[in-house]
């Protein structure tokens, strides 16, 4: 009996590290390019993350910049992100969790803190129409995190925006998809295991002075860039 009992604990040990070790997240990148708005908005949505009880009335101010993806998604469709400013209704969180991203060699511990930025699907406009939008994508509230430990890596900035200049960089933020209510309208979570985490870099890249022109769900805006220190990588939350 001590034998059979013995046996099944070695397998779901095996299972376990099995299963961890085939955690494996794409490699996907977005570069934050950080500027003004050339007409700041300020709009309320009502959003509900795993960390709300509730749907939480979040006020937001932006836009403050666009997550720019450094490659195409598989069907080719940019994956842009428009991000705004959380200036109530973020929340303070108390959560510990274990997560692990696409670029860490091992998973790590956080603490979550309170929601700064609220990412919404969007659109970059160049010339002629604009592409159609990553329908795959969730909108996310980015929850600051304090590391357990240290969690720095090396992270290969866009080659198209930055010559592949390679930075130090340490987790600042984790995104978590949310659920929201706008117009009476009801937007679900398409993918409740997919987060993002953002690497903060050490050193704070100007922007080439242009602008940006994105269109998301709360209009057409026009962003003058300024600088860019923020990467975001697929990230997963393990407990």
């Amino acid at each position: 009996m001590k034998i059979r009992y013995l046996t099944i604990f070695l397998g779901l040990l095996f299972c376990n590290s099995l299963s961890a070790q085939q955690t494996k997240l794409a490699d996907f990148r977005w570069e934050l390019i950080e500027g003004t708005p050339a007409e700041e908005i300020v709009h309320s949505v009502k959003t509900k993350s795993q960390f709300d009880k509730q749907l939480r009335r979040t006020s937001l101010k932006g836009p403050i910049g666009l997550s720019i993806p450094q490659s195409a998604t598989k069907d080719k469709t940019p994956a842009f992100m428009s991000w705004y400013k959380i200036t109530y209704g973020g929340g303070d969180q108390e959560n510990r969790l274990k997560i692990q991203d696409a670029i860490s060699d091992k998973s790590y511990r956080v603490q979550i803190g309170e929601a700064k930025y609220f990412l919404s699907v969007a659109q970059r406009i160049e010339t002629g129409r604009p592409k159609d939008e990553d329908k795959s994508l969730d909108l996310f509230k980015a929850y600051e995190i304090k590391l357990d430990s240290k969690q720095d890596a090396k992270i290969k900035r866009s080659e198209t925006f930055f010559g592949g200049k390679e930075a130090t960089a340490v987790p600042a933020f984790l995104c978590v998809p949310v659920e929201e209510s706008h117009h009476q309208e009801t937007f679900p979570i398409k993918n409740d295991s997919r987060c993002l985490v953002v690497y903060k870099c050490n050193d704070s890249i100007l922007a080439k002075k242009s602008s940006l022109t994105i269109i998301d769900q709360f209009g057409l805006h026009r962003v003058q860039t300024i600088r860019s220190e923020l990467v975001c990588v697929e990230a997963i939350i393990l407990e």
